[in-house]
């Protein structure tokens, strides 16, 4: 569960719901998660009611705490959190939620300054689908990395970060949706220990990472929607890149946006 996102109370209702009948695909809509999320909480919470779930909070405030270098332990975490009242039902009332003002991001004033990441879907010939990951400077516009993959996990963007980052600085901060590859803790992990702030964007709201958006707009215009790939990479005559497969399109189209 994301707590930054999802209250327990959204949880068990959503989860309440589905055992009366109303079907998931209903419920994930009005939520704006995909049903893997749906199906993992009911998992972990299914037969737990909300104050079980909120007390759960609790654990991701023991991870940030051993982070900062206190060696305490997770009972005394939670009598604290106990103790403190933070187990309590946010005093924000819910139909106020979308009423709280998101502070417009300073713009950019140098290279590498903030970056923004997104995913773009495609099909390859024979039906399998593929993602690609887009990473832009927003100052230069500059393509930071285009990499091309059946499934991604938080670790593979964090390793194609990295890599992106040997060849030049890291930036101070990353611009991403809320997609699970961006809220997994393998990417928070990288982000905290190299320094990195990642800013998501609101729910159902792209405007906010407009950069990207245009981006991979022009990606799907001027790359994917002109050529049908048969795969995402061929190896043959010692050549590890063939210019017909996705990944020379995309190594030419990164080139030509630098």
């Amino acid at each position: 569960m994301r707590s930054s996102r999802f209250t327990p109370e959204q949880v068990a209702m959503a989860l309440r719901q589905a055992e009366s009948g109303t079907p998931v695909s209903e419920i994930c809509r009005k939520l704006e998660v995909i049903e893997n999320t749906f199906y993992q909480w009911k998992r972990k919470f299914g037969g737990l009611g909300t104050p079980e779930i909120r007390e759960l909070c609790y654990q991701r405030l023991h991870v940030l705490l051993r982070r900062e270098g206190w060696s305490v332990n997770r009972k005394r975490v939670l009598r604290l959190y106990r103790e403190e009242g933070l187990a309590l039902k946010r005093t924000r009332p819910k139909r106020r939620r979308s009423a709280v003002a998101r502070i417009a991001p300073a713009l950019a004033q140098r290279v590498n300054e903030r970056w923004a990441m997104d995913f773009v879907h495609d099909t390859l010939a024979d039906g399998r689908t593929i993602r690609v990951l887009t990473v832009v400077d927003v100052y230069t516009r500059v393509c930071v990395a285009l990499v091309a993959q059946p499934v991604f996990r938080g670790e593979d963007v964090a390793r194609i970060l990295s890599l992106a980052g040997d060849a030049r600085e890291l930036p101070q901060t990353i611009s991403v949706d809320n997609g699970t590859e961006f809220t997994s803790r393998s990417l928070d992990h990288w982000a905290y220990w190299n320094k990195v702030q990642l800013d998501f964007s609101r729910p159902g709201k792209p405007i906010d990472n407009a950069f990207i958006e245009s981006f991979n707009s022009s990606l799907r215009r001027e790359c994917l929607s002109q050529h049908y790939f048969a795969a995402l990479l061929y190896r043959y005559s010692g050549r590890s890149a063939d210019a017909g497969s996705l990944e020379g399109r995309l190594q030419q189209h990164q080139a030509t946006a630098a």
